[in-house]
This record gives C-alpha cells, structure tokens and sequence, in this order.
C-alpha cells in the first residue's frame, strides 16, 4: 500500500506519519509513505518506506501545478491532506483571504483532481469544526448543524469539503473529512500554546468560572481518529468533528495549565473585567496594535463545543 501525506511537518503531520509506519495494520502493510512539507524533517532513522519530498503546495494552482500534484499521487492508494494556512483571524484582514483561497481551496482541489485520476480510493481531508460555523451558547453542534462557517479558515475549509463531496459523488474515489475540534498535545502552537506560555511566565490573568463549553481533543486521539477513518468502510464520503467529548470551561482549561506549568492558581478576575478590556482594544485597534479586542474574548471565554457522537456510533471511535 502506497500513501501520501501532506503536512507532513506539522503538528499532527509529524505524528500521523510516525503512527502510520509503526500502527498496525499501516506498519505491516504499507510499502511506502509518501510526505510532502515545505520544510522536511531530517530522520535520525531514515526509513526504507519513506519518500520524503519538498514542495509548495500553493504551486497547484500555478501553469505547472498539475504535473507537481500529478506525481504526488501517483501510485497512491490513501491519501491524508493536513497541509493547509491556519493563521489565527477574525476575518478581517483582507490581504490573507487570498493565502486562504489558494492553499485551502485552489491547491486542495487541484490535488483532488489529480487523485482522481491517478486512481487514489480513498481521501482523507483534514478540516476544521469552523467549517460548520461557531456553536451557540449551551449547544454542541453536530455534523449536520451547517451554521455559516467561522472566519476565513472555516470558510475556506467548508469550500474545500464541498468541492471534494462533489468530486466523490462523480469518481470511484471515496472522501473522508474530519473536522478537529481544538487539538492539544506536545509541540502544540497557535492560540493554546501562547496560552500555556503566559501561564508559565505568571503573564496571565487568572481566568474565571463562566460555565462556558469548549470542545477539544488530543493529538493521538486526532491521529486514531485518522487512521480509523482512512480504513473503516463506514467513513466513505462522510463528515467527522473530533473531539474528545468533553465540553470544558476555560476555568478548567486555565487550572489544567497551571497544573501541568507547576504554578499556583489564583481565584478568577470579574468576567465584567475582561469584556471592558475588549471592548478598549475594540475601540483602539483602528489606529494601535492591540492583544485583546473582542475576537480574542470570544477565544478566550466564549462556547466552541462539538458532537464526536457519529464518530463514536459509525466507527467505533473512543478517546
């Protein structure tokens, strides 16, 4: 069995590729792994099985991007799409929604196509829970709840899942999409990360009980969940949020945190605190750089929680 893994380098690429040449059955079974990353990794071990190339994936959408997405799949059986441009916004930063566009949806699509005609069965698309929009207050969405997506990332996710649906619904080639909820795990980044180094530092204001619900998940969950859906029959041309089905508060994030950086913590400020202090970098972020306006409150304290039910129910899925 041949596979191809983009992202390789990432977060959770990293760890897929190391669970797909050691997991059973990938580890018997497979006979080459493909990665594809900007920057790839040096192997103190190099594997036999591993065919590691470095690429840009927002050449797809260039004249000569077919022949690059072409050779990628070709040969392939299984392929597992992580590459993608996930930058924290609020969505209103014109200037990137064109870095979305050509990573998420042109390339993504381009190489969709080249799968198709190189034969590739099955699709592994990982996604986002922004794509089915923001969850409302006390209610955990599931995948059938299509809110309009969440921010340029969601939107660009959600135009790629379809563009891929679609492609499965005229091809013999199946598509799976998996949609994480906030992942957490060694090597972390973005938003969770910041959080965890202030915490560190003693730079964060200690965060209060607002009964809000937050869904997250694992990194070797996550990397189950991927290697479930790449060989369960069940998963063909179907949509997954990833989640660990707990719905956490980010008090109980906060003391988690603060338990794993080995700090004491402290009772929470006023909520009431640290909505006046979005709505001041609201008001001043027109003409100053600001580190919290309203869109960071909501990352902070707001609800983002998902249902992994169907995952659990079709695949057999277990955090």
């Amino acid at each position: 069995m041949q596979v191809l893994l983009t992202g390789s380098s990432g977060f959770i690429g990293q760890r897929l590729q190391t669970a797909l040449l050691a997991h059973p059955p990938w580890g018997e079974q497979l006979t080459q792994l493909r990665t594809l990353s900007r920057n790839p990794l040096p192997l103190p071990n190099p594997e036999a099985r591993l065919d590691p190339r470095q690429g840009d994936l927002t050449r797809l959408g260039d004249s000569d991007g077919l022949q690059l997405a072409e050779s990628l799949c070709q040969g392939v059986e299984t392929l597992f799409h992580l590459a993608a441009y996930t930058h924290d916004t609020d969505g209103n930063h014109p200037d990137l929604a064109a870095r979305y566009q050509q990573l998420n949806v042109t390339a993504t699509a381009r190489l969709g196509d080249a799968a198709v005609a190189a034969g590739v069965k099955r699709f592994i698309f990982v996604s986002s829970v922004k794509a089915g929009g923001s969850a409302p207050d006390g209610i955990c969405l599931d995948e059938k709840s299509q809110r309009p997506p969440d921010g340029l990332y969601g939107k660009t996710k959600r135009e790629a899942e379809e563009y891929l649906l679609h492609l499965a619904s005229r091809s013999n080639m199946e598509v799976v999409i998996i949609r994480p909820a906030l992942v957490y795990g060694t090597g972390m980044k973005g938003n969770l990360r910041l959080l965890f180094t202030a915490i560190q530092r003693g730079l964060m204001p200690p965060l209060p009980e607002t009964g809000n619900r937050r869904s997250m998940i694992a990194l070797d969950d996550l990397v189950n969940l991927l290697l479930l859906g790449a060989s369960h029959p069940a998963a063909a041309n179907q949509i997954y949020n990833a989640t660990d089905g707990i719905a956490y508060s980010s008090r109980t994030i906060y003391l988690s945190m603060c338990h794993a950086a080995g700090r004491s913590p402290y009772p929470g400020l006023p909520v009431t605190l640290f909505a006046v202090a979005a709505g001041c970098g609201e008001l001043l972020k027109k003409w100053l750089p600001v580190p919290f306006d309203h869109h960071r409150y909501h990352k902070l304290l707001g609800n983002d929680c998902f249902s992994s039910e169907k995952a659990e129910r079709q695949l057999g899925f277990k955090a």
